[in-house]
């Protein structure tokens, strides 16, 4: 039977195996759809819109988290958090580190970004915002990875910065990170706007413009005054010539 220290041992190298397979999962269900939206659109490539995707993408996952966990995890008997609750079960215990990982399997990582996934794409096919999606896949990527080490080392008395340090830390990301993101919306807003505005006023002056026409001669007129012919417009296109006679 193995001891308490070797149970330990096994227990960390499965919980490193499931974070390291997790952190690989994120990558790809991330990472690989920026660049391929990237690719797919030109706007994709600015990097104004990419930031403002990346913000709300740690938005984004701290909001649903923060859901998750808070109303579904533990809800009472809520099959969702069979899991969730044999994780607090292990806390103190030899084999604490093979359920410390917030998320059980790859799949479930997958299965994540499919469900928050769906609405982000259709928000960004209705707007035309595929570059702030890309920072959005990017961002989901970068808070599954940095929280799932954090709430490793947190119950693995893993190094973390100070209290004061991290709070200051986190004030000054929180404050970066909303300063960035209303520069990145007003210059984005202001851009559509003037590209709107320019689109409206190339069609009105597209409207205002007058055809080229050309003239023909009028037949001459039979009778004594013997002034010759006027000279009619007509339009550039095949239209039938419209002649214009007066009286003399």
């Amino acid at each position: 039977m193995p001891t308490p220290t070797e149970l330990t041992e096994i227990a960390v190298r499965r919980g490193r195996d499931k974070k390291r397979k997790n952190a690989i999962a994120a990558l790809l269900c991330g990472a690989v759809p920026a660049v391929l939206l990237s690719f797919y659109s030109g706007s994709a490539a600015s990097w104004e819109l990419w930031l403002l995707g990346f913000i709300v993408g740690l938005i984004w996952g701290d909001a649903f988290e923060y859901v998750y966990h808070r109303w579904l995890l533990h809800r009472p008997r809520s099959p969702l958090g069979t899991g969730h609750h044999e994780h607090h079960a292990r806390i103190g215990t030899a084999e604490e580190a093979e359920y410390v990982a917030l998320i059980s399997s790859p799949l479930n990582i997958f299965l994540l970004f499919v469900l928050n996934g769906a609405p982000a794409f259709l928000v960004a096919s209705r707007m035309d915002l595929w570059g702030v999606l890309s920072g959005v896949f990017i961002g989901w990527t970068v808070y599954l990875i940095v929280t799932e080490e954090i709430h490793w080392r947190i119950h693995l008395n893993g190094w973390l910065l100070p209290d004061f340090g991290l709070l200051v830390l986190i004030t000054c990301a929180i404050t970066t990170f909303l300063t960035a993101a209303i520069t990145c919306f007003y210059r984005s807003l202001i851009c559509c706007l003037e590209a709107r505005g320019g689109e409206k006023a190339k069609c009105l002056s597209n409207l205002q413009e007058t055809r080229p026409v050309r003239t023909v001669d009028a037949p001459s007129r039979v009778g004594s005054t013997g002034r010759g012919s006027r000279s009619a417009l007509l339009p550039e296109s095949g239209d039938m010539p419209i002649f214009e006679f007066r009286k003399f």
